[in-house]
């Protein structure tokens, strides 16, 4: 598999796909719900579990608000422009780090509720997906431990020389025929 900081991208290779058709406004009724005092649908009045399934609703509206927030920077920092531009690309990456911390966030809460046997038909993870999912945002969250090699845990250890410690998106950069 290649290393996402030796990958290139331009319009042609650009396949970040929009997720128009998923709805990041879900929270907005759950909150309704609990403004008008109603257990969401399906819920025991159990705090707990309705603490649990307003968070997993509000990070996966997040994580989705997160994702089209990235893909619009990253789409306008592949927009011909004259100058320099750099601005986008960070903004990027600071949407794209926030969506995977809501992601896995909001697959903890989706897990807890499995386990309390509210929406065991939903999808899960495999074990692979969910340790993937784990491992990139562990390095996000605790990337200043592992820069100073003081990283509590054997399975995250610190980076190593020449290992990205960021997110980083790389792109081409456009010519100077195309900025005329």
């Amino acid at each position: 598999m290649p290393r996402t900081d030796r990958l290139t991208l331009d319009f042609a290779g650009w396949n970040m796909p929009g997720v128009d058709q998923m709805s990041n406004k879900s929270s907005l009724n759950v909150n309704l719900d609990r403004v008008l005092r109603r257990v969401p649908s399906g819920l025991p009045s159990d705090r707990s579990l309705i603490g649990l399934f307003t968070n997993f609703v509000r990070l996966t509206d997040k994580g989705l608000r997160e994702y089209d927030a990235a893909r619009a920077e990253l789409e306008l920092h592949l927009t011909p422009h004259k100058g320099l531009r750099v601005s986008p690309i960070l903004r990027a990456i600071d949407h794209m780090e926030n969506c995977v911390s809501a992601t896995y966030r909001a697959v903890l809460n989706a897990e807890s509720l499995q386990a309390n046997k509210i929406g065991r038909s939903g999808p899960r993870l495999t074990a692979l997906q969910r340790e993937r999912l784990k491992r990139v945002r562990d390095a996000i969250e605790h990337s200043d431990e592992k820069l100073l090699g003081v990283t509590k845990s054997k399975v995250s250890p610190p980076f190593t020389a020449g290992e990205p410690y960021s997110l980083r998106l790389r792109t081409l950069q456009w010519s100077l025929a195309s900025m005329r």
